[in-house]
C-alpha cells in the first residue's frame, strides 16, 4: 500500500515513531501487501505482511531483506496462506547499525505467504523491509506428477531446476517427472551436472501397468551414469525428486537456488 506519511521517498509504507500505525496490521487477518516499507517495532509489537506469487504453474522464490536500529533484535516468521503452517522462522542476531538479514523462501505458484516481524527484546526501533521475487528457470514447469510429466527426447542434453513450491504443510512436493518413450532393454541415466547440496532418487514409471523401477539414488553434488532395464516398450515417467532434504527457508542463498541440474537419458 502507499500511503503518504511523511517518510523517505521509495518507502510505499511508512509508519511514524510514536503514532498509531496508518494501516493496522498487527495481526494476520490484517496483513498487508509488502511491496517496501519502514515500520517501527516496539513493544512486543507484530508487523504482518504478505506476498502473492503468480499462477504460473513455477515455483518462486522470495529474497526478503531487513535491515534495522541499532540494539534491536528481531524475528521474522513466515507462514503459508493456505493453511498458516509455518515454513520458516530465523530469530535474533539481527543487531544495527544498519545490519542487514536476507531470508529466502521458496513457494508454490499462486500462493499468498505472510511474513511477520516481532521484536524480541526491549529496544524499539525502525526496520526497513523490501524484497524479490524471482521464478524457477525450469522451462519444464510445471511437472511435478506422473500426470504432469514433461515429455523429453532420448539421447538429448535436459537442463533444469529444483525449488520446493511449498503451497501448504501437505503440499511441497519437490519432484520433477519427466516423460519419455522407450524400448525394451537396457538405459543409461547421465546425470551431467547438479548443485553442491542436492541429490536424487531416480524412478522409472511406467504410464500403464507396472512396477516402478529403481534408476539410482545420487550423493549430494555429485555426478554419474546408472544403467536400468526397461521390461517393455512403451511411455515412461521418469522421476527426480529430492533425497537431500531440501528446505523451502533459509538464511544463506543455497546452491540448487542459483544452479540447476543437467542430465541425459540413453538408449
Amino acid at each position: 500500500p502507499e500511503v503518504d506519511s511523511g517518510g523517505p521517498s521509495g518507502i510505499d509504507y511508512y509508519e511514524v515513531e510514536g503514532e498509531p500505525d496508518l494501516l493496522p496490521n498487527d495481526t494476520r487477518e490484517d496483513a498487508l501487501e509488502l511491496t517496501t516499507a519502514s515500520i517501527w517495532l516496539q513493544d512486543n509489537e507484530t508487523d504482518w505482511f504478505y506476498v502473492d506469487a503468480p499462477d504460473d504453474g513455477k515455483a518462486h522464490l522470495i529474497e526478503m531483506t531487513q535491515t534495522h536500529s541499532a540494539g534491536m533484535i528481531t524475528t521474522v516468521t513466515v507462514y503459508a496462506g493456505a493453511d498458516f503452517s509455518t515454513i520458516g522462522q530465523h530469530n535474533g542476531g539481527l543487531t544495527g547499525p544498519g545490519a542487514t538479514r536476507y531470508t529466502y523462501t521458496t513457494v508454490g505458484p499462486g500462493t499468498r505467504t505472510l511474513f511477520a516481524f516481532h521484536v524480541t527484546n526491549s529496544t524499539k526501533g525502525r526496520s526497513e523491509l523490501s524484497y524479490t521475487l524471482r521464478t524457477e528457470d525450469d522451462d519444464y514447469e510445471p511437472n511435478q506428477s506422473k500426470d504432469e510429466a514433461a515429455p523429453i527426447e532420448l539421447n538429448t542434453d535436459v537442463t533444469a531446476q529444483t525449488w520446493i513450491p511449498y503451497i501448504s504443510g501437505n503440499d511441497r512436493v519437490a519432484a520433477d517427472f519427466f516423460l519419455l518413450n522407450l524400448e525394451a532393454g537396457d538405459l543409461t541415466f547421465r546425470l551431467l551436472s547438479i548443485p553442491e547440496n542436492q541429490s536424487f532418487q531416480v524412478q522409472l514409471i511406467p504410464l500403464g501397468d507396472g512396477p516402478t523401477k529403481l534408476v539410482a539414488n545420487t550423493s549430494k553434488g555429485a555426478t554419474g551414469s546408472w544403467t536400468a532395464t526397461v521390461p517393455e516398450a512403451g511411455q515412461y515417467a521418469l522421476s527426480l525428486a529430492d533425497s537431500a532434504k531440501l528446505k523451502p527457508f533459509t538464511t544463506t542463498p543455497v546452491a540448487n537456488l542459483t544452479e540447476g541440474y543437467s542430465f541425459r537419458v540413453e538408449q
